[in-house]
């Protein structure tokens, strides 16, 4: 199955939510319960995959984030600004259905493209994501993201320069 037969859209009430199950409780729940009124309330987007029939197969959700230079390695931290703009990956998941076809690295890419386009509008410099389970950290590691020095016990913050992922 590939990416060209889902359609990418900002999620809205009329997309069909009550049916993703991805396997992680806490994100299904975020995704039914929360992620229109974050939009609404402008905390974060959130954006959906579906068949061209509005029922939802993945969703991720983008936000603006910033952190200091202290909380990157320190050949990346010299010459950085105090507060250095980012975007957030907080929430990323795939419904059960989709589970092994290897949409995950097609999903990302997804995210990647809408972030370098979000990038050329409002600047950013970083993509943040926190790795919800560690076979993440390998997937976002593929794509050129490196570990945060805060990443403290169960939490696996990553970054990657948006110029760097655009190019990959």
């Amino acid at each position: 199955m590939s990416k060209s037969r889902f359609v990418r859209e900002q999620l809205a009430s009329h997309h069909l939510v009550g049916m993703f199950n991805s396997g992680e409780q806490d994100l299904d729940s975020w995704l039914r319960d929360s992620a229109l009124k974050a939009s609404v309330r402008d905390y974060s987007r959130t954006y959906v995959w579906h068949m061209h029939d509005d029922r939802v197969l993945a969703f991720f959700t983008l936000s603006t984030y910033s952190f200091s230079p202290d909380q990157l390695p320190k050949k990346w931290a010299r010459g950085e600004q105090r507060v250095i703009p980012a975007i957030l990956l907080g929430k990323f998941a795939l419904d059960h259905t989709l589970h092994g076809q290897g949409l995950r690295r097609l999903l990302i890419a997804d995210v990647i493209t809408e972030v370098e386009k979000a990038s050329q509008i409002a600047a950013a410099r970083y993509l943040v994501v926190d790795a919800l389970t560690p076979e993440l950290i390998g997937l976002y590691e593929n794509f050129g993201f490196q570990r945060s020095l805060e990443s403290g016990a169960g939490s696996y913050r990553q970054f990657a320069r948006i110029k760097d992922l655009a190019k990959s």
